[in-house]
């Protein structure tokens, strides 16, 4: 019962501080972070992105829930395993090749 109390409780919480995060704003502009990189990050791929139907797909929700076990892996897995295959000493060994160019 104690659980179910606390679980209400944190559901409750978050959804008066989402709601009242964006009440004041149109489609949610502004996201009130002190960093102004996150603010120029939200200003210039976020601003006007007002809910639609399709944001309710049922692909975008399971894009919704995937979405951060494949970020998890990307930073987890696969951007440590690019900076040990190449390094100057262990990239010939992989076939590593820099896609830079000057």
């Amino acid at each position: 019962m104690r659980s179910r109390t606390v679980a209400a409780a944190l559901l409750l919480t978050l959804f008066t501080s989402t709601t009242a995060a964006f009440a004041d704003e149109p489609c949610g502009a502004g996201s009130g972070y002190a960093d102004p990189c996150v603010e120029e990050y939200y200003a210039k791929y976020c601003s006007g992105d007002c809910y639609s139907d399709s944001d309710s797909h049922p692909f975008r929700v399971i894009a919704y829930l995937v979405s951060p076990v494949g970020v998890a892996l990307e930073w987890a897995i696969f951007r440590p395993m690019h900076w040990v295959v190449s390094q100057p000493s262990t990239a010939p060994i992989f076939g590593h090749t820099c896609q830079y160019t000057d």
